[in-house]
């Protein structure tokens, strides 16, 4: 390996978010993406920011990450293009919990971003009930969140962490982007006077993080040193050319260092404009630019480009070494695609190296006015050795018949697709809404998923919401349990696969594992760990899949889980035992204000909720047919519910409707089993003076 080639900083882009995890817990996350694989986010992505093992099989998995988002503080979210949507079957269809935002713009949105909101490790010497700090993790990359990007390519990424009372020279720039970023959701809230930002997206990423940004880190800006370049991050903002915004903040540090390139896309007119640009203003002694070649090693360029970008001043085409674009060690092993989008500037007298690194090809879309949004971060980084150039000249000419490997953003999507088209689901209201991003919808719009038509759209009006039929929302949210990715086809014959916008999925959507019994709940509930609880779970739906599956990873619609031997988890003393616990993760939740989890278990749908316990308990199938034990499980939840109503009155009175529906249900069901024991010939007067002692909890204080 040469010495310019040692200098390069390789690692694997999942093992390096990973470390940056180890001893933090993750609050909520941000993702932006061009192309987006939403089943290998889910599979293979997600996982990484939970320190927890997941099994190998998909459904186990899946569930796993369900338990894992469940306990976020505020839902993930991923702000993508929908154009550029992909859908591997070998990772899936897509089911989890996370905010999706499709992004839709005159160009392409075609940023990179990872935003992670953790807290950290709490220090030896803070008090034990203080709130543990809180960090952000920032990464700008040239991957896509798929397959090829996190896995395949030869990526760049630049990571920063920011501390809370942290001072940061790009907070402003950060929190700019993030601004305008979550309003081009077609579910961001509407702006009303006086609201500002972090109101206006509470519960969500975006707001979580601006929040975190504007009060916990130190002052905005950091009087950059002419000796040391503090990280920045640089985004196209609406209006502005990205090439003008970059040269105007950093010729004047760049100016006179060698400059390589490396982008794996070109403007389809064989321009190098950008590039032309960058040379006038910052005067590199020499300038090299990578070559893109396909797996026979030819170039993918043309020779008008070819000879454009040679004719540049003290400019030449280069290549990576093999040993960066080999997927192995071996010689022979074969070439990793390169979608790293680098301008590395250094000299070596005095040493110094900064790289500028991100989401921008060298491209007219991706550097001047208008066209793309992009991202990058501009960073220093530390000189332990003279530094060189990491590529190396290549002479070859392209053939003449050979064509620029072009951004495909700029010639390969079809404007005219579906891609405006937007569905969403709301599982606390059971309704469904259309929308259409732009000036003329068409007509005739039709649903399907899975190939199984679901129904018409009404005609839509331009940039609203329209809600569907109920017949058609049932329909939607049938399919929902299985996959989120639906097709609208038109009556022109064009379709396009899209992602359904889902709302209340914490608290509302049933979950994977509805399957789960009522003595299953009861047990899930009393077990004391997270670890503790996945392992149960695994084990359980291990059982399951053993029980029922055809291919020891799907479940069929109508598979149960089996019933667990007898215990004393069926019995009185661990239904006290499991309601006792049931009202500490309530309480905890209130404690460390995240509401959305005492929500979900009390009001919610998920397979942990006491809704769910209760129609387990409403069905004559259910292995627990004792109506004793059903009848005691029902005053418990009475107990818990009036204890409950007592120690949290915020949330009983911000939820209100939920709380008194559920409150209304158990009363139901309650008096329906004392019915049935009453018809067995019990005394109603033993009944009276046994639910009289049992709803008394000692020093028990009594709400006004």
């Amino acid at each position: 390996m040469s010495q310019s080639t040692q200098s390069i900083p390789q690692h694997v882009l999942s093992e390096e978010l990973q470390r940056a995890m180890q001893g933090r817990r993750l609050v909520t996350a941000l993702f932006t993406t061009f192309s987006f694989d939403p089943g290998f986010f889910e599979q293979e992505v997600l996982r990484l920011f939970f320190d927890e093992e997941v099994s190998h099989l998909p459904v186990l998995r899946t569930v796993q990450m369900e338990q894992a988002l469940h306990s976020l503080s505020t839902r993930a979210a991923v702000y993508y293009d929908p154009q550029a949507l992909e859908c591997a079957a070998r990772f899936g269809p897509a089911r989890l919990d996370f905010a999706r935002h499709p992004v839709r713009m005159g160009a392409c949105f075609h940023p990179k971003m990872v935003c992670l909101l953790v807290e950290a490790e709490r220090d030896e010497a803070q008090a034990a009930d203080a709130d543990p700090p809180r960090e952000l993790i920032v990464a700008c990359l040239s991957a896509n969140l798929t397959e090829s990007g996190w896995w395949q390519n030869v990526e760049c990424a630049h990571l920063e962490v920011l501390r809370s009372g942290d001072r940061c020279a790009f907070k402003e720039d950060l929190v700019a982007f993030l601004k305008w970023l979550a309003p081009q959701s077609p579910a961001a809230p509407p702006a009303q006077p006086g609201v500002r930002f972090t109101q206006r997206f509470e519960g969500e990423a975006a707001g979580e993080i601006v929040r975190f940004l504007e009060q916990e880190m130190g002052a905005d800006f950091l009087r950059q040193s002419s000796d040391t370049l503090h990280a920045r991050f640089l985004w196209k903002q609406p209006g502005a050319a990205l090439l003008d915004t970059f040269i105007d903040e950093f010729s004047q540090v760049l100016r006179g260092m060698n400059l390589e390139v490396i982008s794996p896309f070109f403007s389809h007119d064989d321009s190098a404009a950008p590039l032309d640009a960058i040379i006038e203003a910052m005067c590199p002694p020499e300038t090299r630019v990578f070559m893109p070649k396909d797996d026979a090693g030819t170039p993918k360029v043309s020779r008008s480009l070819h000879d454009a970008i040679r004719g540049l001043e003290n400019t030449s085409w280069s290549s990576l070494p093999g040993e960066v674009t080999r997927a192995g060690n071996r010689a022979q092993a074969a070439a990793r695609g390169v979608h790293a989008k680098l301008y590395r500037f250094f000299r070596a007298r005095p040493m110094r190296e900064i790289w500028v690194l991100g989401s921008a090809n060298l491209t007219r879309a991706a550097w001047q006015k208008g066209g793309n949004m992009e991202c990058l971060f501009i960073v220093e980084r530390p000189c332990t050795r003279r530094p060189d150039f990491l590529l190396q000249v290549d002479s070859k000419r392209p053939d003449a018949d050979a064509t620029t490997i072009t951004d495909p953003l700029e010639t390969a999507l079809d404007e005219s697709a579906l891609a405006a088209f937007s569905l969403r689901y709301d599982w606390a209201t059971q309704k469904a809404s259309a929308r259409w991003e732009g000036d003329d919808p068409p007509a005739g719009l039709v649903l399907s998923v899975s190939g199984v038509a679901l129904g018409a759209v009404p005609a839509l009006r331009p940039r609203g919401w329209l809600t569907l039929a109920s017949e058609l929302a049932e329909k939607i949210a049938a399919h929902l349990h299985s996959t989120s990715l639906f097709t609208v086809h038109d009556d022109a014959g064009r379709g396009t696969v899209f992602l359904v916008m889902e709302d209340a999925v914490q608290t509302h959507k049933p979950s994977q594992l509805e399957r789960l019994n009522a003595a299953d709940i009861l047990r899930y509930w009393a077990l004391l760990t997270a670890d503790q609880r996945n392992r149960w779970l695994e084990s359980r739906l291990r059982d399951l899949i053993l029980a029922t599956s055809a291919d020891g990873e799907t479940l069929p619609a109508n598979a149960s889980l089996p019933k667990g031997a007898e215990s004393l988890f069926d019995r009185v003393a661990g239904f006290f035992h499991a309601f006792h616990h049931l009202e500490q993760s309530v309480g905890k939740a209130m404690e460390e204000n995240r509401p959305s989890l005492a929500v979900a278990r009390l009001f919610g749908r998920k397979h942990d909720s006491l809704h769910r316990l209760l129609d387990r308990l409403e069905q004559p199938e259910d292995p627990l047919q004792d109506v004793v034990d059903r009848y005691v499980i029902a005053l418990s939840a009475r107990q818990s519910l009036k204890h409950l109503r007592t120690r949290h009155v915020d949330l009983w009175r911000d939820q209100r409707p939920h709380a008194e529906a559920i409150t209304l249900r158990v009363e139901a069901l309650a008096d329906k089993l004392r019915g049935k024991i009453l018809s067995q010939g019990e005394s109603a007067a033993f009944l009276d003076w046994f639910e009289k002692g049992f709803l008394k909890r000692a020093g028990e204080v009594t709400a006004s």
